[in-house]
C-alpha cells in the first residue's frame, strides 16, 4: 500500500480527522493495518532532496484540515510540541494541492523510489494469512503489483509525441507563413489543387466563417439586392424598339446565377454544438462554498446546502454529474449541463465545451489549462473564453487577487437562505450573457 496515496484518499474523503497516532504507528478508521510513523514515503522534499516520512505528512495535512487559517509558523510550533518532524514552507503549497485533490499528481513524487512495507503492515498481513489458513479460506493469487508493473516493458510513444508536439507546431507555422507569402506574391501553390475550397478557407481564415454562416463562395456580384422594377431610360427605349425573342429552353444555364441555381444550393448551418461543461473545485476546506457534494442542488434547484453537511449524511460524491436546467428555459425542452471537478486533458477537444468555472482564488487551479499566459500567471485569455465565478460567504474576508480577475462574485449568507435564489439567477443570467456574446454553438 502506498502510504502517500492512503493519506490522500482519507483527506479527499474527509476521514483524515478521525485518524490517530500513537508512539510508533498511525491508525486510520475502518482500516485493518497501520502505518509506521518513521516509514519514508516517495514524496521528495525541496529541502535536501530527502523523502518525507509518514508522520510528517500525516500531522501536516491533519493540522491544515483542522486549522486551515493558521499560518505555517503556527503549524511548526504545534509539530515541534508534538515531537513530529516538520514540513518545509517550500513544500507546503504543492503538498496541500496534491493531498486535497486539487491536482492529480506532483512533480515531487518519485515513482521510482523503493516502496518498503512497514512492520505494522507486515504483522497485520501475516496474521490475516494465518487466520485464513486456519479457516481454510481460498487465497487469491496476486498476478501483478507495483514493482512488477515498474519492471515490465513500457511504451513511451505517447511521451515522445508530447515532446515532439512543439516541434511539429513550429514546422506547421513556418509552412503556413511560406504559403501566405507565396499567395501574396501571386505564386500558384499546387498544394490546394485537389483540396476542397472549404478546407482551404478553414485553414487560412479560421473556423469563424462556418460559425457565422458566411458563404465563402459569395461575392458582391451574387449578393442579394432589393429588386427595382423601374427600367432605366435607355433600356426602356431599347426594349420598345426590340422584337420579342423566343423563350429560352427550360434547362438552367451553367453560367447563370438565377433563382433556380440559388434555390438548389443548400443553406449552410453553424457547427453542431455540444453539452456545456461547468467546472467546480475539488477541494474540501472551510473556504470552499461549492463542490461536487452540493453543486447539483444549487445549479439545478437554486438551493445551497453546506457540502460538509451532505458529506456527513453519507452521500456519495461523484466526479461528474449531469444536471437539467429549468431556469429561463421551456420545461418541455430538457437543457442539460455537465458539472465536473476534473478538467479535460490539456489537448482535449472538450475544452471547447467548458462554459464556466468556479474559482478558489489560487493560480495553481489553472496550472494545466491550455490558454495563453497561464504558465506565467496571466489569466486574461482564460476568463475571456470561460466565464469565471467566485462563490463566497459574505462573512468571509475578500481575496485580493480576485479583484484583478475578470470574474463574477456570488455572495451568499451562511445562515440566511433567502438570498440563494438571487445568486442562482445571477449565475445563469451571467452565463447566458457570456455565451451569447461569444455566439456560442453550445446547446445552452
Amino acid at each position: 500500500m502506498d502510504p502517500l496515496r492512503l493519506i490522500r484518499d482519507h483527506v479527499v474523503d474527509g476521514r483524515i480527522t478521525s485518524s490517530t497516532m500513537d508512539g510508533s504507528e498511525i491508525h486510520f478508521k475502518d482500516e485493518e493495518f497501520a502505518l509506521e510513523r518513521a516509514r519514508a514515503t516517495n514524496y521528495k522534499s525541496k529541502v535536501g532532496g530527502k523523502y518525507l516520512k509518514c508522520e510528517q505528512i500525516w500531522y501536516f495535512i491533519k493540522h491544515y484540515t483542522e486549522n486551515s487559517d493558521v499560518p505555517h509558523t503556527g503549524y511548526m510550533k504545534a509539530a515541534i510540541a508534538a515531537g513530529v518532524a516538520t514540513v518545509s514552507l517550500l513544500d507546503r503549497a504543492d503538498l496541500i494541492a496534491y493531498l486535497t485533490g486539487a491536482i492529480a499528481t506532483s512533480d515531487r513524487i518519485d515513482i521510482m523510489a523503493p516502496m518498503d512495507v512497514g512492520a505494522g503492515e507486515t504483522v497485520g498481513k501475516r496474521s490475516r494469512e494465518a487466520e485464513e489458513e486456519d479457516a481454510g479460506v481460498l487465497k487469491e493469487r496476486v498476478l501483478r503489483d507495483r514493482n512488477s508493473v515498474l519492471k515490465s516493458a513500457k511504451d513511451f510513444e505517447s511521451v515522445l509525441d508530447f515532446f515532439a508536439g512543439p516541434k511539429d507546431n513550429r514546422q506547421k507555422q513556418e509552412e503556413q507563413q511560406q504559403q501566405a507569402a507565396e499567395l501574396a506574391a501571386g505564386i500558384k501553390n499546387p498544394r490546394f489543387r485537389d483540396v476542397k475550397e472549404q478546407v482551404f478557407w478553414r485553414e487560412h481564415v479560421g473556423s469563424d466563417f462556418d460559425a457565422m454562416n458566411l458563404d465563402t463562395n459569395a461575392s458582391f456580384l451574387t449578393a442579394s439586392k432589393p429588386v427595382d422594377d423601374t427600367p432605366l431610360p435607355m433600356v426602356a427605349s431599347a426594349a420598345r424598339s426590340a422584337k420579342p425573342l423566343t423563350a429560352p429552353s427550360t434547362a438552367p444555364s451553367s453560367r447563370g446565377h438565377g433563382s433556380t441555381a440559388s434555390a438548389s444550393k443548400p443553406k449552410k448551418t453553424g457547427k453542431p454544438g455540444g453539452m456545456p461543461i461547468i467546472l467546480v473545485p475539488a477541494g474540501f476546506n472551510s473556504k470552499v462554498v461549492l463542490n461536487m457534494f452540493n453543486a447539483k442542488e444549487f445549479l439545478q434547484d437554486g438551493k445551497l446546502v453546506a457540502w460538509d453537511a451532505v458529506q456527513k449524511s453519507g452521500a456519495k460524491k461523484s466526479s461528474s454529474i449531469i444536471i437539467t436546467r429549468t431556469y429561463g428555459r421551456d420545461p418541455s425542452q430538457k437543457v442539460r449541463y455537465e458539472v465536473t471537478e476534473k478538467c479535460p486533458h490539456k489537448r482535449s477537444e472538450d475544452w471547447q465545451r467548458v462554459a464556466a468555472v468556479f474559482v478558489l482564488g489560487a493560480k495553481w487551479q489553472f496550472k494545466d489549462w491550455p490558454f495563453r499566459g497561464v504558465e506565467d500567471g496571466d489569466l486574461v485569455d482564460t476568463f475571456t473564453k470561460i466565464r469565471g465565478f467566485y462563490a463566497r460567504f459574505d462573512s468571509d474576508p475578500e481575496v485580493d487577487i480576485m479583484k484583478t480577475w475578470n470574474i463574477r462574485t456570488l455572495n451568499m449568507s451562511k445562515t440566511n437562505r433567502h438570498g440563494d435564489r438571487a445568486a442562482f439567477e445571477a449565475f445563469w443570467d451571467e452565463l447566458d450573457k457570456h455565451l451569447a456574446l461569444k455566439s456560442s454553438a453550445l446547446h445552452y
